[in-house]
């Protein structure tokens, strides 16, 4: 029976791409700020974080599959205030969660 699907004619059918934006909120604690992104369904080894000191811009991007044909893209940019500190910087994903932590600066 599964052969019958892999070799039925799909036609025209084409892979989407799909974008995707995540809830994203700043938390505030008393010597860091903390940056929550919500990713659910984003495999760990999917996504990607870089940070540019010269333009102060968190980026995140990754992807995840959903279904057979559409691929859900994650593209993000997030400005840095000059509060936050660019040295040990600590980024985590809990429960389908980012959690990126900055030391505000003293």
């Amino acid at each position: 029976m599964s052969s019958q699907i892999v070799e039925q004619d799909w036609g025209d059918v084409t892979r989407s791409d799909q974008p995707f934006s995540p809830d994203t909120k700043w938390a505030e604690e008393e010597h860091s700020r903390i940056l929550s992104m919500k990713l659910p369904g984003f495999p760990k080894n999917q996504l990607q974080i870089t940070l540019n000191a010269a333009t102060r811009t968190l980026t995140v991007t990754g992807q995840k599959q959903d279904g057979l044909f559409n691929i859900i893209r994650l593209n993000e940019r997030i400005s840095i205030d000059d509060t936050c500190s660019l040295d040990g910087v600590f980024a985590r994903l809990h429960d389908q969660t980012l959690f990126v932590t900055f030391s505000k600066k003293k």
